[in-house]
């Protein structure tokens, strides 16, 4: 039977019930959804959290699930940062985190002020902008990701010399990511500084150089950074025809020999031609003795310092969203490269008491909605009988 053939009376309860039912179908859909925390034990773990920072990776912030994070800066960086520092230190130089991913967009001073003050230093990698009061890491050297990898892209950068920033990414949505080996090999096989973002640039930005003459032996001491970590700075000294004996710091330690392929940042020295090649320790004394008096007014001392142990260039590698570290980081098990991990929280979806509510009211309604409509339909055809 049409509509209009019906009395308008049953014409209105067929649209109500229509209406009815399409409430009840869309109610769940203009539901808000509630994201929450799923934290990642690993980052607790001494097996793969401890061990990580241990080799000397960090750990940086890398946003909030279902929060935009320039729109909500400060809360963003509050709660990222936290969840960090509750589970794990940033780095084996310091527990504080320097390193702050960012979304591929304009940052304004406002911006890098912001992280600043929060304690963050360094951020990357992708960003628009050259924001003051922090720095900037590009993302020069591509990714370490299968068919994607470009070995002649990293040695370009790598000829200007500085950092050569990668970034890796072990999940995308549901698809895994393979590391392209052949290219990670040929990484690992390079004359390199092998670093993190904020190892780095606490590394540029170390402290103010003292040298003191005393009695015929060169004591040197460094600074380290303001809100930076202390690591070791690496010095070039033109020793010409001096002898060094031996070279121990105010503990009373004596600094190790290193050969020129040391990729790892640490304390230790080597002679290469004329020049003591030297990383001391920040905050410490480091003596240097030599073989008779030496007058040091005639030995050159060059300020200007070289990347560590006179590497010409660093690679970092930046592992974007890790939300499970031993997902991100089972691939480099035995690798020297080392990784800023910039860390999230996985989203979850928290349990609430709306969703059970309305499937009850689906449960009740939807049949007797329809048992509703059943009998007004009864009705109206007893009608119609009725008329004819």
């Amino acid at each position: 039977m049409k509509n209009g053939d019906l009395p308008p009376l049953a014409v209105n309860t067929r649209r109500l019930s229509a209406f009815v039912m399409l409430f009840v179908l869309l109610v769940p859909l203009g539901l808000p959804t509630a994201v929450a925390w799923q934290e990642d034990g690993w980052l607790t773990q001494e097996v793969v959290g401890g061990e990580r920072l241990e080799l000397g990776d960090e750990f940086g912030c890398h946003g909030i699930p279902g929060v935009n994070t320039l729109d909500n800066l400060k809360e963003v960086v509050g709660e990222c940062k936290e969840y960090l520092t509750d589970r794990i230190d940033a780095s084996k130089w310091g527990s504080n985190p320097l390193s702050f991913g960012l979304p591929s967009e304009e940052i304004s001073d406002a911006h890098g002020l912001e992280l600043f003050e929060s304690g963050f230093r360094v951020v990357g990698d992708q960003i628009e902008g050259d924001p003051n009061y922090v720095n900037k890491v590009e993302r020069n050297g591509g990714s370490l990701e299968k068919n994607v990898a470009d070995e002649d892209l990293i040695q370009s950068v790598a000829s200007h010399g500085g950092l050569v920033s990668m970034y890796w990414e072990a999940r995308i949505e549901d698809l895994n990511v393979r590391r392209d080996k052949d290219v990670v090999e040929w990484i690992e096989d390079q004359s390199v500084w092998y670093t993190t973002w904020g190892e780095y640039h606490s590394y540029l930005n170390g402290g103010e150089l003292n040298t003191t003459d005393s009695d015929g032996n060169l004591e040197i001491s460094i600074s380290s950074g303001l809100g930076y970590w202390p690591v070791p700075l690496t010095l070039r000294i033109d020793l010409g025809n001096v002898s060094i004996q031996k070279i121990i710091d105010e503990n009373g330690m004596e600094l190790e020999l290193m050969g020129s392929e040391e990729g790892h940042l640490r304390s230790g020295w080597r002679v290469e031609n004329s020049y003591l090649i030297i990383s001391v320790s920040p905050d410490l004394v480091t003596t240097i003795y030599t073989e008779g008096e030496t007058d040091w007014s005639d030995v050159t001392i060059i300020e200007n310092q070289p990347l560590f142990n006179n590497h010409t260039w660093a690679i970092a590698v930046a592992g974007h969203h890790t939300t499970d570290l031993f997902e991100w980081s089972e691939p480099f098990q035995y690798s020297s490269l080392r990784f800023t991990w910039l860390v999230e929280p996985k989203a979850d979806i928290e349990p609430s008491w709306i969703l059970p509510m309305v499937a009850i009211v689906i449960i009740l309604v939807a049949p007797t909605a329809i048992w509703w409509t059943l009998k007004k339909d009864r009705e109206m055809q007893n009608y119609s009988d009725d008329e004819e």
